[in-house]
């Protein structure tokens, strides 16, 4: 699992193309906060890919099975 950073956004905004590298190289999970709060976060495509994996067997687990 990648290692979590926190950044205010004006600091992302400035070093927007140094936090896409820490996420996409260095597999940093980047979590995007203002005044504190966490506005959204920032992952490699590796950990997108997982993610999107999890939420498509967790869709089909909801299903209904047909008989």
């Amino acid at each position: 699992m990648g290692e979590m950073e926190r950044i205010a956004a004006s600091k992302a905004r400035k070093e927007f193309r140094s936090v896409i590298r820490r996420a996409s190289a260095e597999g940093k999970r980047v979590k995007i906060t203002h005044y504190g709060k966490t506005l959204a976060g920032l992952v490699s495509a590796q950990d997108l890919a997982k993610l999107e994996d999890c939420e498509a067997d967790r869709r089909a687990a909801k299903r209904p099975r047909r008989r």
